[in-house]
C-alpha cells in the first residue's frame, strides 16, 4: 500500500472514532462534520475534483513539437480538518500528485495571543491570488505573480506561521524552510510577510490594498527558479526561465538569494469585480548573473444574475459567490511576466472565458488563452475547459 493510500485509511479511521468517542452533532452540508456536544473536538472531511480538457487551437510556432488534446484531473484532493480542544489540525492530500508529491496543507494549530500559530506545511504569505483556494480563484490556472510563474514550484513550504486579523485588517508572516514534504532534506531559509486593509468593507461592495515580501536564501543543494508555463498543461509546454539562482550548467550555487515585494489591490461593487498585482523579485547568487523579473496581471469580472463575490477579510481574499441556483459570470485576464537580462524573456497571456455555478459545490469554466513568447517568436492559442465539485 502506497503513502497515499495509508494516509487515506488513516484518516477515515480517525473520522470514525471521532464520531464513536465524541460524535453527538453530525452535519452534511458543505462535507461531513461531527463535533462533540461541548464544541471541543470536531473533524470535518471535504475535498474537490477538477476535470480539465485542454484543445489547442493553433500551436503551429512550436513546431516540431505538437501539443495534444487531452482530458485530465487537475486536482483531486481529499480534506480533513478540526479541532481537539485548544489545537487545530489540517490535512489535505492531492490524489493527482504520487505518494508525498500529493501532500499540500499539512498543520497543527493553535492560538498565540490574538494571533493564529500554525506548524507544519503551508502557503508563505505572498500574492493574493496565491493565498485564494484553488475552488475560488476566477480562472483555471494562477497567474505569474505566483508560484505558477514568479515562485515556480514554491506553493508549499514547511515551517512556522503566524496570522491575524481585525474587522477592515490583517497580517500574516512565515519562517520556513525551502523544503516542501517531498523535496530533498536542506539548509535553506525563507521569510515572508504579508499586510492588508480594507478602507471599504461591506456585503456587495469591498476594496482591498495589500504588500508582501518575500525573502529565501537557498542552500547549495537547492536550485529556486521563475518560470512562466506559455499556455495550458497538456503536453511539452514551453516553461522559459525568467531568474535562477543557480548556474543553469550546474546543480546549485553558493550566496544564492531571492527577494521579492508585491503590492495588491482588489475592488468589487455588487457584480462588478477587478484585481491586480504587480511584483518584482530578484534572483542572485555568486558566479550567477542577477536577474530582475517584473510581472503583473489586472483580472475582472462580472456577474450576471446580481449575485456578487464574498470578501474574506481573515484571509484577505475573495471567494465564489454563494449561490443556490445557476449563475453566470463573464471574465477576462491580461498577465504578463519578463526580465532585465541582455535577451530579455517576456511572455504576455490574455485570457477570456465565463464560469457558471450551478450552486454552490459545481462550477463549469471555459477559457480562451492567446499567449505570446516573444523572446523565441512562439505563440499559441488554447481552449480550455473545467468542471469543479467540491465539498
Amino acid at each position: 500500500m502506497n503513502t497515499t493510500l495509508k494516509l487515506s485509511a488513516m484518516a477515515a479511521a480517525l473520522l470514525a472514532m471521532s464520531g464513536a468517542a465524541y460524535g453527538q452533532k453530525v452535519e452534511t452540508k458543505g462535507g461531513l462534520s461531527i463535533s462533540s456536544n461541548d464544541d471541543k473536538y470536531s473533524v470535518k472531511v471535504g475535498g474537490r475534483i477538477h476535470l480539465d480538457t485542454n484543445f489547442y487551437v493553433d500551436d503551429d510556432d512550436l513546431a516540431p513539437v505538437s501539443l495534444p488534446t487531452d482530458v485530465f484531473f487537475r486536482r483531486a484532493r481529499l480534506t480533513l480538518e478540526g479541532k481537539a480542544e485548544q489545537f487545530t489540525y489540517k490535512f489535505e492530500n492531492d490524489f493527482v500528485a504520487s505518494n508525498q508529491a500529493g501532500f499540500r496543507e499539512m498543520w497543527i494549530g493553535t492560538k498565540l495571543g490574538a494571533a493564529n500559530l500554525r506548524l507544519g506545511q503551508a502557503k508563505p504569505y505572498r500574492a493574493m491570488e496565491e493565498l485564494t483556494s484553488s475552488n475560488e480563484v476566477l480562472f483555471m490556472e494562477r497567474p505569474f505573480a505566483t508560484g505558477s510563474g514568479l515562485f515556480d514550484g514554491r506553493q508549499y513550504q514547511m515551517g512556522a506561521f503566524l496570522d491575524g486579523a481585525g474587522s477592515n485588517w490583517g497580517w500574516g508572516t512565515s519562517v520556513h524552510s525551502l523544503r516542501s514534504a517531498d523535496g530533498p532534506a536542506n539548509d535553506g531559509i525563507g521569510f515572508t510577510a504579508r499586510g492588508y486593509f480594507a478602507p471599504v468593507v461591506g456585503d456587495t461592495s469591498n476594496l482591498h490594498l495589500g504588500l508582501s515580501y518575500s525573502l529565501e536564501n537557498p542552500d547549495e543543494n537547492v536550485r529556486l527558479r521563475a518560470r512562466g508555463r506559455l499556455a495550458g498543461r497538456a503536453g511539452a509546454v514551453p516553461r522559459p526561465t525568467f531568474g535562477d539562482s543557480g548556474d543553469p550548467m550546474a546543480v546549485s550555487v553558493s550566496g544564492s538569494e531571492v527577494s521579492a515585494i508585491g503590492l495588491e489591490a482588489a475592488y468589487q461593487a455588487g457584480g462588478f469585480f477587478i484585481q491586480t498585482e504587480y511584483a518584482m523579485g530578484t534572483y542572485e547568487g555568486d558566479g550567477v548573473a542577477e536577474r530582475d523579473v517584473d510581472t503583473y496581471y489586472v483580472q475582472a469580472s462580472y456577474l450576471l444574475s446580481g449575485a456578487s463575490k464574498r470578501y474574506d477579510v481573515k484571509k484577505g481574499v475573495f471567494k465564489s459567490p454563494s449561490v443556490k441556483t445557476g449563475t453566470a459570470e463573464l471574465k477576462a485576464r491580461y498577465d504578463y511576466i519578463e526580465n532585465d537580462a541582455a535577451t530579455a524573456t517576456e511572455i504576455a497571456q490574455m485570457v477570456l472565458g465565463f464560469n457558471y455555478y450551478f450552486n454552490s459545490n459545481v462550477r463549469g469554466m471555459v477559457e480562451y488563452v492567446s499567449a505570446d513568447f516573444d523572446t523565441a517568436d512562439q505563440s499559441v492559442d488554447l481552449i480550455q475547459t473545467r468542471l469543479q465539485f467540491s465539498f
